[in-house]
């Protein structure tokens, strides 16, 4: 995602809209301490993540949720 703002901001995209399926707390922060209000996202927030940096509580294999009834 990184790579696509550089881009768009080369081209002079004065605001760019993220919609996500899912994004955690500090990935929004992060993208806000980089690029500011040129960002917007809509997104189903993650509250927290585990030591191993796993979303909790679990959405199991996306992959599975949305290929695999």
């Amino acid at each position: 995602m990184r790579l696509l703002i550089l881009i768009y901001r080369r081209w002079k995209v004065e605001t760019i809209i993220v919609v996500a399926l899912l994004a955690t707390h500090e990935a929004l922060d992060r993208v806000k301490k980089y690029y500011g209000d040129s960002v917007r996202f809509f997104v189903g927030e993650i509250q927290s993540l585990d030591e191993n940096g796993r979303v909790t509580p679990g959405v199991g294999d996306m992959g599975d949720r949305l290929y695999f009834q």
